[in-house]
């Protein structure tokens, strides 16, 4: 899933001769909103409660490790929520002199992985799973053939604040260059990031 930032607003006329006359700066103020929006969806997957709708729990921290040394991996302390997808949240701005910001995976399988925790899914119960279940010490019902994951939605949940935020993020920026702060800041990075859904 993707969220798109469009430049679509009344504004005065005196408002509307300014930014036909300056149109980069509304291209530079959707940056910013997709800028914000970006931390925003990542600070979300870290809270574990993206749009304050909290992930559901899956397996206690506890448990996790015991299962990952009896797969042979090295266990952690703590893990975080979906893992690594935060890393995966980006935007692109290529559009942004057409009046469009696109936030999203920055990755074909991210928007796989990211897709799958969000609309839920189920993992195939193989001898191995059986077996390290077994290892770990974890109680596993014999008939079990299929483990549930719930839903874990990030994007969805997300698009209140982004609704709420972006625009207001549009408006001080525009309000900042009508106060004379023309001066744009610079991309640290010349990279250009692709959003994919």
């Amino acid at each position: 899933m993707r969220l798109e930032i469009q430049y679509d607003d009344p504004l005065t006329p005196f408002l509307q001769r300014v930014i036909s006359e300056k149109p980069q700066w509304i291209a530079s103020a959707l940056k910013s909103a997709g800028f914000w929006s970006q931390k925003q969806i990542k600070a979300g997957i870290k809270s574990g409660a993206p749009g304050g709708r909290p992930y559901t729990t899956l397996m206690p921290a506890h448990m996790r490790r015991r299962l990952e040394m009896a797969f042979g991996n090295d266990a952690r302390r703590s893990y975080k929520p979906m893992g690594k997808l935060a890393n995966a949240v980006g935007y692109d701005k290529t559009k942004a002199n057409q009046g469009i910001v696109t936030v999203g995976w920055l990755s074909q399988s991210a928007v796989r992985i990211g897709t799958k925790q969000e609309k839920g899914f189920f993992t195939q119960v193989t001898d191995k799973l059986r077996g390290a279940f077994m290892l770990a010490g974890i109680y596993f019902p014999q008939n079990k053939t299929q483990i549930a994951v719930p839903a874990r939605q990030t994007y969805e949940p997300m698009k209140p604040v982004i609704a709420r935020g972006a625009p207001k993020q549009v408006e001080l920026k525009l309000i900042n260059y009508l106060q004379g702060a023309t001066k744009r800041s610079q991309a640290t990075s010349k990279r250009v990031y692709r959003v994919y859904q």
